[in-house]
């Protein structure tokens, strides 16, 4: 039987315990909470395009970010399920701990064996429970990355079917193009629709014929890289002087689209970084067709540089199986032999890896 002196024990622990808890948990939340402003960023979110929506409530992904806005554009339903997991496995995590605490005071402020069994066993589940949820997340994080990320849409690498000799140096052709009605022989890589479209401006697009320094040229060229500089995009190179210039790439008539899908990539390839301002990735080929075999005037087809340690980063944690497919140099980071490079599809861009440098060759965004 529980004695006089044994409840009086009890329920002076009962209220120490309550007490410390007081004191040491609630009072400094509490003037914490009146004193420091709240340091949440406040979310601005605005509907703006099609698809678009305001969460109700802001989730907060680190470094002073929340995830206020689902895009189609920039980020899927996958990815919102993703960032959602993570916050449920800190929520378990605390969860936890409240269950230790709560069992530890009922251990200790109670004489009966029943209830201290109940806080024992409260303890030990809680623990088991947290230890369950890191030890099964971190197993498959270390088995693979891409266990523990949920795809929503289907590999489309083996879809791919683009081929060719992208970016190899090769002598010019003799080709026979049209302009204003007039069949022409020119020496020039570019296809018809290139001549086409520099034809549009008055320009001849034959070898060493002038480029860069052409006033529309140069207008249209200076326009996109001021573009693609306010969606945080960079150009490696000046634009090329002449048809045939090499080191150097022209953005002459890039496309809005286009501008567009590598703003909605970078913004993909920056979603968790905390300075938004310092991320960016550079373009280091665009329609200086003389250079390509694919980089057409208007076609969208472009090149990424390397220099991106976040292009890099996302890429390699996104791309869900390689596909080798015929290429004009092997890339052994993907196990292609030679002849073929490695080719992955990035939320349905897809993007083929040379050695230099990522060449987008079909856009999802």
């Amino acid at each position: 039987m529980r004695t006089f002196a044994s409840y009086v024990s009890s329920t002076v622990v009962g209220l120490a315990l309550a007490a410390i808890l007081v004191v040491g948990v609630v009072l400094p939340i509490t003037a914490h909470a009146q004193l420091t402003p709240p340091t949440e960023p406040a979310s601005n979110c605005t509907e703006t395009g099609s698809g678009q929506y305001c969460l109700l409530e802001p989730l907060p992904i680190g470094a002073g970010q929340v995830y206020d806005k689902y895009d189609p554009k920039v980020t899927s339903a996958a990815d919102y399920i993703n960032l959602a997991i993570k916050i449920f496995i800190s929520i378990i995590g605390a969860l936890g701990v409240i269950m230790i605490v709560l069992g530890g005071v009922q251990y200790m402020t109670t004489d009966a064996i029943s209830k201290k069994e109940g806080g024992k066993e409260m303890i030990s589940n809680a623990i088991f429970g947290v230890i369950l949820a890191l030890v099964s997340w971190l197993l498959l994080n270390t088995i693979n990355p891409h266990l523990i990320e949920i795809r929503l849409d289907p590999p489309k690498g083996e879809q791919i079917v683009t081929t060719g000799k992208e970016d190899l140096p090769a002598p010019y052709v003799q080709r026979n193009v049209v302009i204003g009605g007039q069949n022409i022989t020119l020496s020039t890589n570019c296809s018809q629709s290139s001549v086409n479209a520099a034809a549009a401006d008055g320009v001849i697009l034959g070898k060493d014929k002038p480029w860069g320094t052409e006033p529309k040229i140069k207008a249209n060229d200076d326009a996109y890289r001021a573009k693609l500089s306010a969606v945080g995009v960079t150009v490696n190179a000046a634009n090329c002087p002449t048809v045939g210039a090499s080191g150097c790439t022209s953005v002459y008539k890039l496309g809005d689209k286009t501008v567009e899908s590598l703003s909605n990539f970078r913004k993909k390839v920056c979603l968790n970084v905390a300075n938004q301002g310092a991320c960016t990735i550079q373009l280091s080929g665009g329609t200086e067709c003389w250079l390509h075999s694919t980089h057409e005037i208007g076609s969208g087809i472009v090149d990424l540089n390397f220099t991106s340690t976040q292009l890099n980063s996302f890429i390699n944690s996104k791309k869900s199986s390689v596909v080798c497919i015929p290429w004009w140099s092997s890339n052994p980071l993907d196990g292609c032999p030679a002849g073929k490079a490695g080719s992955y599809d990035i939320d349905g861009t897809t993007v083929i890896r040379e050695a230099s440098h990522y060449h987008i060759s079909h856009w999802g965004l």
